[in-house]
């Protein structure tokens, strides 16, 4: 352990506050878009099936026509 060199200086570098802000509003944007996406996820499998569909045809009159069709 003697061919060590102990006199070399070490960089030690700092983390800046200011560089910390884009990444934490980065990672609280990555965050939230996740939990929207899983959210809109149970929405559309749990709450859309139970949700009032509107009409699908509109009462007209069609002339005589069935409607069924």
């Amino acid at each position: 352990m003697t061919d060590i060199i102990t006199t070399a200086p070490i960089a030690i570098r700092r983390i800046k506050p200011s560089s910390l802000a884009p990444l934490s509003r980065r990672v609280v944007a990555a965050v939230s878009a996740t939990f929207a996406a899983v959210g809109q996820a149970f929405a559309m499998a749990y709450a859309a099936p139970y949700r009032p569909r509107p009409p699908t045809a509109v009462e007209i009159d069609l002339q005589g026509r069935d409607p069924n069709w």
